[in-house]
């Protein structure tokens, strides 16, 4: 039995990341809310609007630092123990996610880890490239089953660009239209987006039962929402 964790050197390169990539959006977030009141002629005089992108930014800057928090807490405590049976990941936030060495299906190494996966929907196991001793790791998990080629990607992850242009294009079209047709197909998209791309991700067996019935209310919750939005707009309700 062996178990590997991630040290400060990994942690600080993870922090860092994040940080980057929360800057990158908080960037673009700017210079889109910029050309839209500073150039755009629809936003030229809404100056008592101003006040929007001010809140916005700054629930994003809030909540980029409670996410780059979590982030860095869980892959503190996370470690990673492989047996002659079982490949164990443990972190904080998440219940004990356990994988048979007999029901790997695909084991492949990708950008900054490994992925493995098991037969059932939501075995899915990721393993971060950061942790101390990879090297090691990589020949012990080599000795279980060889490395596939690649990575065998559910449909929700291989076609991510689907679900962004589905909830893009269908809140473009319920909040800028008003054509029944528009909004029902806007509605459509939202729900298929909701209910193909973001349920898939709560499959996972790193999250609980309870998180993951949770999450299957506020989805249908949702859904019944945006399908009375879309009658009362259709029927020129509202």
């Amino acid at each position: 039995m062996r178990i590997y964790k991630i040290g400060k050197e990994g942690i600080t390169a993870i922090r860092n990341r994040f940080i980057r990539n929360q800057a990158i959006v908080f960037i673009a977030l700017v210079l889109m809310f910029a050309y839209f009141y500073l150039f755009d002629n629809h936003f030229a005089d809404t100056y008592s609007m101003y006040w929007f992108p001010v809140i916005l930014l700054l629930y994003f800057g809030w909540s980029s630092y409670r996410r780059i928090k979590i982030a860095v807490d869980i892959y503190t405590s996370m470690e990673i123990e492989i047996n002659d049976l079982h490949i164990i990941r443990r972190q904080k936030g998440s219940p004990e996610l356990s994988l048979s060495v007999f029901e790997i299906s695909n084991m492949s190494r990708v950008r900054n880890g490994i992925i493995i996966r098991g037969e059932t929907t939501g075995a899915m196991m990721q393993i971060p490239s950061a942790l101390d001793n990879y090297e090691e790791l990589e020949e012990q998990l080599e000795q279980i089953r060889p490395f596939d080629e690649s990575d065998v990607k559910a449909f929700h992850e291989k076609y991510r660009f689907i679900g962004l242009l589905l909830m893009l294009g269908g809140f473009v079209g319920m909040t800028m239209s008003t054509n029944p047709i528009i909004l029902i197909l806007s509605c459509l998209a939202l729900l298929i987006f909701l209910h193909v791309f973001v349920k898939a991700v709560y499959q996972n067996r790193l999250f609980s039962d309870a998180r993951r019935a949770t999450a299957n209310w506020i989805l249908y919750i949702l859904s019944l929402v945006l399908i009375a939005v879309t009658v009362l707009k259709v029927i020129g309700y509202v």
